[in-house]
């Protein structure tokens, strides 16, 4: 029996009257696709009959997403002719670190702190040298104003000037 992956997944410990157990339950959708496309370490795929989805009707955050009606069959492996011209695509790395506190009146976990460091044009192929690291490194900082309680003294001086000098900030 098959279901499509639109559906909730089955209980991994299910049984019933006519079968014992039920293989795959668990199994991610993304785990079923590389599967089921026969597609074998890292290499480049060729999507057939993908379509671009509006933004307006995107499921992820990603800048592009595609539609594919044939499912599994629109996802091929390129064959190894075609994919030597190629390079791998240059990467975005991203870390992010929130702070966060409770609030005491609901007693749930608020983000006061938002950090993000980045490096633009990281190759997926090999290792990132320290000259790329300092020279391509880049960071920012959020902080929101908790309520009822005061920034530290000087603060808004201090961020301006920040803001004023650093390129990332403008």
């Amino acid at each position: 029996v098959k279901t499509p992956g639109t559906t909730m997944a089955f209980p991994s410990d299910m049984k019933g009257k006519n079968y014992i157990a039920i293989m795959g339950t668990q199994a991610p959708m993304l785990e079923l696709l590389t599967l089921k496309s026969k597609l074998k370490g890292p290499s480049w795929i060729s999507l057939h009959g993908a379509t671009v989805v509006p933004q307006d009707k995107q499921k992820s955050w990603c800048k592009l997403e595609l539609a594919l009606p044939l499912a599994h069959k629109g996802v091929r492996p390129q064959v190894h002719s075609m994919t030597l011209r190629r390079e791998s695509p240059r990467l975005t790395v991203a870390s992010l670190n929130l702070q966060t506190i409770i609030n005491q009146q609901t007693n749930v976990n608020e983000i006061a702190v938002a950090s993000v460091e980045y490096l633009r044009d990281v190759s997926c192929d090999g290792a990132t040298t320290a000259v790329d690291l300092r020279k391509g490194l880049r960071h920012f900082t959020v902080v929101r104003k908790l309520d009822g309680l005061e920034m530290p003294p000087n603060w808004q001086q201090t961020v301006t000037h920040e803001n004023s000098t650093n390129p990332i900030a403008k």
